[in-house]
């Protein structure tokens, strides 16, 4: 047999014809809540709150800065030695190292303000203020261009 036979359903031995009748009548499914367990905890619950005040704020600052600044400091200093042949131990190299600790004191001083709560706040401020500011500007703009359109 090399002809393609036809599928059809009635021909084959294992076809189930659908039953004639269906129910229509609607079913009712109650939902019901979901289950809620109170979680259980195999560990002790420690409940921590951190409280900082100015003076912890300021000692972390201090402890932060003051190797970035020496650091920095150095870097100057080595900096001024080998390119411009300006002595270890001499004044210029003592102001030099001042000079670039206070530099990165006042980097980091005006980071850490900006990252502050109040820093956060201080710009929050500033950018409403800007944006009010512009707000202004094209409204007295539009304003200025209906009064010419009315002339």
């Amino acid at each position: 047999m090399n002809e393609i036979e036809r599928y059809t359903p009635h021909r084959t031995k294992n076809f189930v014809a659908p039953e004639a009748r269906i129910d229509k009548t609607p079913k009712v499914f109650e939902m019901l809540p979901p289950e809620v367990r109170p979680v259980e905890f195999h560990a002790p619950v420690v409940l921590r709150s951190v409280a900082v005040s100015e003076t912890d704020r300021a000692v972390g600052f201090t402890i932060s800065t003051t190797g970035l600044a020496a650091i920095g400091g150095v870097g100057g200093v080595l900096l001024a030695v080998v390119g411009w042949q300006v002595p270890v131990l001499s004044v210029p190299a003592l102001a030099i190292f001042f000079v670039i600790a206070a530099l990165v004191w006042a980097t980091a001083w005006l980071f850490y303000s900006a990252a502050s709560a109040d820093g956060i706040g201080l710009l929050s401020v500033l950018l409403h203020y800007r944006l009010l500011r512009h707000e202004q500007k094209e409204r007295l703009r539009r304003i200025e261009r209906m009064t010419e359109d009315d002339r």
